[in-house]
């Protein structure tokens, strides 16, 4: 059986694939998307956002990337 912390980790995953369908996003972007989007009745944590990333990417959901020509250090997660 799943624990409530199970179900809120999936959700999170859920909104980060959600997003990434979208376009690519940097894991302070999706952050300031899913703030935006879902105002007040969410709230979401930095962390639980890039630990979904690391997650979702180690499951090869997402893949990251760096774009060449960019001053942009971090890469950003892209959907598969």
């Amino acid at each position: 059986m799943r624990t409530k912390n199970q179900y809120l980790r999936e959700l999170v995953h859920l909104a980060v694939l959600g997003l990434l369908l979208e376009r690519e996003y940097h894991g302070y972007d999706l952050k300031r998307s899913i703030d935006r989007r879902m105002g007040e009745w969410t709230d979401i944590r930095a962390e639980s956002i890039y630990y979904a990333i690391a997650k979702l990417e180690e499951a090869g959901f997402i893949k990251r990337f760096a774009r060449t020509g960019t001053t942009v250090n971090l890469p950003a997660p892209s959907i598969l």
